[in-house]
């Protein structure tokens, strides 16, 4: 088995483990959303706030859409925050905001722990 397929099968585990709720740091209620892979809630103000899972052995990530969009006649990054373990780096996936497609680069320092599975992730391809 390889070191990608034993970190999909671990991660599949563990959010069959996972609560269905968490509070944030604000108090605010969030909500499970499977199909983003992340917890979801809206404040009073319309704000939506988002966590990524904490129980998981996977190393997970923000990794911000670089997809250009076009907002208010001007072209700007989509910047969208999409929940990425770390098996996905190199792989294409589509933005849970503007929809469009793209390849995960993750970008870890050689001082994080996970630096050196990212490299062995990397080797198996």
């Amino acid at each position: 088995m390889t070191i990608r397929l034993a970190l999909q099968n671990q991660l599949k585990k563990d959010m069959e483990k996972i609560p269905k709720y968490v509070t944030n740091q604000n108090g605010l209620k969030l909500t499970f959303d499977p199909a983003r892979g992340l917890y979801v809630g809206v404040d009073d103000k319309k704000q939506e706030w988002i966590e990524l899972i904490q129980d998981t052995q996977v190393p997970m990530f923000w990794y911000n859409c670089p997809n250009k969009m076009e907002k208010d006649g001007k072209e700007k990054l989509c910047n969208v925050p999409n929940m990425t373990p770390i098996f996905e780096d190199g792989q294409k996936k589509f933005c849970t905001g503007c929809k469009k497609e793209f390849t995960v680069k993750l970008v870890v320092s050689e001082e994080q722990p996970c630096h050196e599975l990212l490299e062995e992730l990397r080797k198996e391809k």
